[in-house]
This record gives C-alpha cells, sequence and structure tokens, in this order.
C-alpha cells in the first residue's frame, strides 16, 4: 500500500501540468477527447523529464526508499499515459 501511495505522490506532479498543458493545446486544434488524449501522451514523459530529471534529480532516492526505481517510474509514467491514450481511442 505504502508503494502505491509513493506512486501516487510522484505521479500528482506530472499529472496536473500534463493535463493542463494538454487541454491548452488541444483548445488550439479543433477540441475533441482524442487531441487530448494525444497531447496528454506526448506530454507526460516530457514533463516527467523536465520536473524529476532536471529540477529535482534527487527527489528519485525517496521513491527509491520505498522500492520504485528511476526505470520503473518511467515505465509506468508511459504506461498509463498510453492506457490512457487507448482507453479514449477505444471509447
Amino acid at each position: 500500500m505504502r508503494v502505491l501511495t509513493a506512486y501516487f505522490y510522484f505521479y500528482h506532479k506530472i499529472f496536473l501540468i500534463s493535463f493542463l498543458v494538454s487541454v491548452l493545446l488541444s483548445f488550439t486544434a479543433e477540441f475533441s477527447f482524442r487531441n487530448l488524449a494525444l497531447c496528454y501522451l506526448l506530454f507526460s514523459p516530457f514533463f516527467h523529464f523536465m520536473i524529476y530529471e532536471i529540477r529535482s534529480k534527487d527527489e528519485y532516492y525517496f521513491y527509491g526508499n520505498f522500492g520504485l526505481s528511476r526505470k520503473f517510474l518511467w515505465m509506468m509514467t508511459l504506461l498509463v499515459s498510453l492506457i490512457l491514450e487507448i482507453l479514449v481511442w477505444k471509447f
């Protein structure tokens, strides 16, 4: 349970900024949920890199104490983004 809580703490920084930027960009084009999901798929890894690789690189140690490696966090960011993309395209 602690690992899941640590992951949600990690992901909420990425989700909020990625979602807001994706909404703004999808309104510049013709708004649709598919455009929103595509923008989110592209921007969530970008903001993961900007926040955790450049700005606060030492924060990986905090997540490492919960057993979450850098590789796992990157894979989960990509996986969650891809799952959201598939769900939007499916429905």
